[in-house]
């Protein structure tokens, strides 16, 4: 069995870049609608489980295929959302830099330009270039992907045992904001299932991004474009969701703090050189705390720290 590229790297003497080189084109190339390198990853912090998901560098592309992973991976990501050989899972915690759920319109318009773009013709190369041009690159714009981790997180958010909470950890969309989700088939001891976006700590957006977004999360808008995507023939998402906080714009960093069974969300923005404030929380989970509960006490915590979504737990 070869030996983890990691450890090849550090136990190599000499000079590593032929190393690096091989596991670089490794990782771009596709065989057999699958990519040679997973850098999605498993870690579990007490009861919390934290899986991320690769949705830049794991997508398939070639001969016309459109997913945000190949079936291998995501199929691994299931093993690891579904595994309880560890013990129970409190709190699922799911990582892609791209969120899972857009504001309403946006995501149906992402949808409406797959269709497009995949046909023949002009209408196809125009609807190719509209999607390079806007970066309609999002879950909702990988319909088939999409739908897939629609099913795993339903899935498990209302099966028995399920976790109290699944919490989908998301930026690279020029505001912040938290979204309840309504899961069909969900019950009372259901987990609360949340979009969670936080993006970016640091970043300068044109002048008609902040009004664009804004305009996404209208509720008249989204029954415009819901009409037009049902036209086109996209199918009905099977979920719906709810914006709670947001939408927020400006640098902004968010917690996502979990204790026992309880969770909760802070935003928080800078208002001097030298400090940041508190602009909204949100309880997520009202369970008890791991102290009052007998479990260990203590607190695990999810910090954002850029546009692209990535975290810090401690």
């Amino acid at each position: 069995m070869p030996r983890p590229d990691y450890q090849a790297v550090v136990e190599h003497e000499g000079d590593t870049w032929p190393l690096l080189a091989e596991i670089a084109d490794r990782a771009d190339a596709e065989v057999d609608g699958n990519k040679g390198v997973r850098f999605s990853f498993r870690w579990d912090l007490g009861a919390t489980r934290f899986v991320m998901i690769d949705s830049r560098n794991g997508r398939i592309l070639d001969d016309g295929a459109h997913r945000m992973l190949g079936d291998v991976e995501f199929a691994w990501i299931e093993e690891q959302v579904r595994d309880r050989s560890s013990g129970e899972v409190e709190h699922l915690v799911l990582g892609t830099s791209l969120p899972w759920l857009l504001p309403h319109a946006i995501g149906d318009l992402q949808g409406v330009n797959e269709i497009v773009a995949g046909r023949p013709g002009w209408r196809g190369w125009l609807g190719e270039r509209i999607r390079q041009a806007g970066d309609l690159e999002h879950w909702q714009a990988f319909r088939a992907s999409f739908d897939r981790l629609t099913r795993l997180i339903t899935t498990t958010a209302t099966g028995a045992g399920g976790p109290a909470t699944v919490s989908v950890l998301s930026g690279d969309v020029h505001h912040s904001y938290a979204a309840r989700v309504d899961l069909p088939g969900a019950e009372t001891d259901s987990a609360v299932v949340h979009q969670l976006t936080c993006s970016p700590v640091h970043n300068v957006v044109q002048w008609f991004i902040t009004p664009l977004f804004r305009l996404g999360w209208s509720a008249s808008l989204a029954r415009m474009t819901g009409r037009l995507a049902a036209r086109t023939g996209v199918p009905p998402v099977g979920v719906t969701w709810r914006k709670l906080v947001g939408p927020l714009f400006g640098n902004t960093i968010a917690t996502l703090e979990i204790d026992g069974r309880r969770a909760t969300v802070v935003f928080a923005q800078p208002r001097s050189a030298g400090s940041v404030v508190e602009v909204a929380r949100l309880e997520l989970a009202a369970g008890p705390s791991a102290e009052r509960s007998g479990g260990e006490a203590g607190e695990t915590r999810f910090t954002a720290e850029t546009s692209a979504g990535r975290s810090h737990a401690e």
